[in-house]
């Protein structure tokens, strides 16, 4: 769960947009809601799945944008 009021107080981005987990050694993207969530210029829709990989560009709500990048 990441907070991110501070970096959006008009809260475009919600906590429900989309989630990140590994499975079988890959990270992956999954978009909660439709139109909210897109993977460097692609707009997900709710229930969308994509592996993601370091560089990527996960951008929240059209306002909030995160460069994936694996700490090690």
């Amino acid at each position: 769960d990441l907070d991110m009021t501070t970096f959006d107080p008009d809260r475009a981005a919600t906590r429900k947009h989309a989630f990140i987990y590994r499975q079988e050694g890959k990270h992956v993207l999954h978009a909660l809601s439709d139109g909210g969530t897109q993977l460097n210029q692609e707009l997900l829709k709710g229930g969308d799945r994509r592996e993601i990989k370091e560089g990527d560009v996960i951008i929240l709500g059209a306002k909030i944008a995160l460069k994936f990048e694996v700490v090690r």
